[in-house]
């Protein structure tokens, strides 16, 4: 599966559960797949100036830290 349809079988924004009110997006631009890591997508939040990066994590990894 290619990133741009591993990203868009997640929402477009989500929640953390460990960042309560907080927004959050995959920022396609800099996702990418590591032979060593599978894919990594990089977040971002939303913060009063806009979006701005955030981390990188595995897509297991979001999928179990993501929140409606």
């Amino acid at each position: 599966m290619q990133m741009k349809q591993l990203i868009d079988t997640f929402p477009q924004e989500f929640g953390l559960r460990g960042f309560p009110g907080k927004r959050f997006r995959i920022n396609p631009r800099a996702s990418y797949y590591s032979f060593d890591s599978g894919a990594q997508m990089v977040l971002d939040v939303l913060t009063s100036g806009g979006w701005v990066n955030f981390c990188r994590e595995g897509e297991k990894q979001l999928r179990g830290e993501m929140v409606a």
